[in-house]
This record gives structure tokens, C-alpha cells and sequence, in this order.
């Protein structure tokens, strides 16, 4: 989960993915909208979980909707307490899911390295 990493590792992880930082937050929404309902309806997390990925959900959603670019700067990244709080929160839903026996891919990662340096899939053309 790229929100529960240090600045340093979001940052880099943005510049080898050629990404912004907004797609830290779109990476996260992508995968809260679709999969917190189902997982929560088919009682699949604990309550707690839930609780915590929609805190996440809520503090990207304020952050989204404030007129302010500088929050989506490396610099912001390195030390804003908006994005200190959300790498709290992401932290506490990694070790969530961990605790469950889930495993939840880390920037570092092979499984996100950018699409153009993965390997070639046999029979993908």
C-alpha cells in the first residue's frame, strides 16, 4: 500500500512509475470503492478495518476537495500532517491485513513496478 510508506519511498516510487501524487490517492480510491463494500458486506474484515480504510477514504476525499495544489508536492509528501495522518492510518491497515493473513503488495514490490519494465508475458500479443 504506497499511502503507508515513508515520503522518501512515496517519492521515489512516483518518479519510477512516471506517476503524480494524486495517483497515490487514485490508486487507493480505485481499490476502497470496489473492494471495502464487498469486503465489509460479506463480513470478510473487521469493523475496525472498515473504520480505518474509510478514515483514509475521508481524509483523501477532504484533501481532494481543498483548492490548495501544494498538497500534492513532493514537499507536502515529506511534511504535512495531512500525509503523516495517512500514512498512520495506511500502517494501521496494512498491520490490519497482515494480521489477517493478507497480504498487501509494498512499493518495492516487483508487482508495481511501471508496465513498460514488467515482464513479458508469454502468449500476451
Amino acid at each position: 500500500m504506497p499511502l503507508a510508506a515513508g515520503p522518501e519511498e512515496q517519492i521515489a516510487y512516483l518518479d519510477r512509475t512516471r506517476s503524480d501524487t494524486d495517483d497515490l490517492v487514485n490508486d487507493f480510491a480505485d481499490w476502497a470503492i470496489y473492494w471495502t463494500p464487498r469486503l465489509e458486506a460479506e463480513g470478510l474484515v473487521p469493523g475496525r478495518l472498515v473504520a480505518v480504510l474509510h478514515a483514509i477514504a475521508g481524509r483523501l476525499t477532504d484533501m481532494t476537495e481543498r483548492p490548495d495544489t501544494s498538497l500534492w508536492t513532493d514537499e507536502a509528501l515529506r511534511t504535512l500532517d495531512d500525509w503523516r495522518e495517512i500514512r498512520a492510518l495506511s500502517a494501521a491497515a496494512l498491520e490490519s491485513f497482515r494480521g489477517m493473513g493478507i497480504r498487501v503488495p509494498l512499493i518495492t514490490d516487483e508487482l508495481l513496478k511501471p508496465l513498460d519494465s514488467a515482464p513479458e508475458v508469454p502468449g500476451d500479443r
